[in-house]
């Protein structure tokens, strides 16, 4: 560690040693109480503690859907990443302290939560397919730039 983190004044690594956990990106493994019964391993949502979970403000100049992208995204994210209905809630009562401190309202915030239920934890971690079934991916064109060649555009619309 003292080699690697001797590499730049600003960049620290560190490194912690368990029997029981671990921690990668935004989730803990861990062996919980399904590892004791069926050894299957939980996972629970981990945010660093130099996370400020510094929201975009409510009152900020946003398009009406940032906030509650925030409010059911986060949500989303902390129903993937909790295998245990406890941990979620707990991860979502936190969640409502922080909106709160940034100026949602309350009730609002409840509402759209409302729509995210543990009972929903499967179909959330099945992918869905992207774009309609049977499309075709768009066709693009790409090229660099070149001012000798200013109508492109017009002659590919006129295509």
């Amino acid at each position: 560690m003292v080699d690697i983190n001797g590499i730049h004044h600003t960049i620290k690594f560190t490194s912690e040693c368990s029997t029981d956990q671990v921690t990668f990106l935004d989730t803990t493994v861990y062996k919980g109480e399904r590892f004791q019964q069926r050894g299957v391993f939980d996972i629970k949502t981990y945010i660093k503690p130099t996370n400020k979970q510094l929201y975009v403000h409510a009152t900020s100049y946003h398009p009406p859907g940032t906030g509650k992208g925030i409010v059911i995204g986060e949500a989303l994210r902390y129903l993937r990443t909790n295998s245990d209905e406890m941990n979620f809630h707990q991860s979502i009562a936190k969640h409502k302290q922080i909106l709160k401190g940034r100026g949602y309202n309350t009730s609002v915030t409840n509402r759209l939560l409302e729509l995210i239920t543990f009972d929903e934890r499967q179909t959330t971690l099945v992918p869905r397919p992207s774009g309609p079934k049977g499309a075709n991916p768009p066709l693009t064109f790409v090229t660099t730039y070149n001012d000798a060649v200013p109508q492109v555009k017009r002659v590919i619309h006129d295509l």
